[in-house]
């Protein structure tokens, strides 16, 4: 049936995770769980209370089998996935699709990576704060902002938002989603797509704040759809043909 866990700092990995009373203590334990679970088309929620946790968070669809979907959520900023030199959430292989919200992410080198299949739905608001890459969708990779969703983008001196790569890649906003820059962002380019991988900013799709870098970067066959929306950034935006912006 549909369920949720719950992991809690004062937790005890001992527990059944089914209640905030009896909470696991770790990432670690929850993904074994992930591991021994038959989704059978069930939907599965993991309720992440607040605290620093300096964890990957792997979702492999290898291991998570038959889930219609796997909604991660915390308690807001007071809940930071904070993973240095690594990723912060993965997502990859077979169709796992996991929903996000109501998490900062701190420090990681990717905060947020999807590969081969995984998708990763930001239905929340999600804060990320001084990483190198912000999104990351690689070689079938999917990421969608969802309809009301907003993704802060806090203090990144040295980053790029969003890049699409590799063939199937997509990163998507819908109409009625936020991005919100905050604070010093800068990078080599706001956004950067290639190997006929996509970005589609939606119509109706909010950007505000300040990028001190190039607005893009598109080559090698990618598509940077704009739909009349200007991306942040200080120097125009370039495309390589047979790139695409539109």
């Amino acid at each position: 049936s549909n369920t949720t866990y719950y992991l809690r700092k004062d937790g005890n990995d001992d527990n059944d995770g089914l209640s905030e009373e009896f909470a696991f203590a770790t990432w670690d334990r929850m993904h074994k769980e992930l591991r021994t679970i038959d989704g059978a088309g069930y939907f599965l929620v993991i309720n992440l209370g607040a605290g620093i946790w300096e964890n990957r968070f792997d979702f492999d669809g290898r291991e998570c089998i038959g889930f219609i979907g796997i909604q991660l959520e915390g308690q807001g900023d007071s809940t930071v996935i904070a993973q240095v030199n690594n990723h912060g959430i993965f997502i990859g292989h077979s169709s796992v699709y996991v929903f996000i919200r109501n998490l900062k992410i701190s420090g990681a080198k990717f905060a947020i990576y999807s590969q081969l299949g995984g998708e990763v739905n930001i239905n929340g608001p999600i804060t990320i704060t001084g990483v190198e890459r912000c999104i990351f969708a690689y070689f079938g990779g999917f990421v969608h902002l969802s309809n009301g969703a907003t993704l802060t983008i806090a203090d990144n001196p040295s980053c790029t938002l969003v890049i699409g790569t590799h063939y199937g890649a997509f990163f998507e906003t819908a109409a009625g989603t936020s991005v919100v820059l905050t604070g010093t962002n800068a990078g080599t380019q706001f956004a950067r797509v290639q190997w006929n991988a996509q970005i589609n900013i939606q119509p109706g799709t909010t950007l505000s704040g300040t990028f001190t870098g190039k607005k893009y970067t598109v080559s090698h066959g990618g598509l940077l759809g704009l739909n009349g929306i200007t991306l942040p950034g200080t120097v125009a935006g370039t495309s390589v043909a047979p790139g695409f912006v539109g």
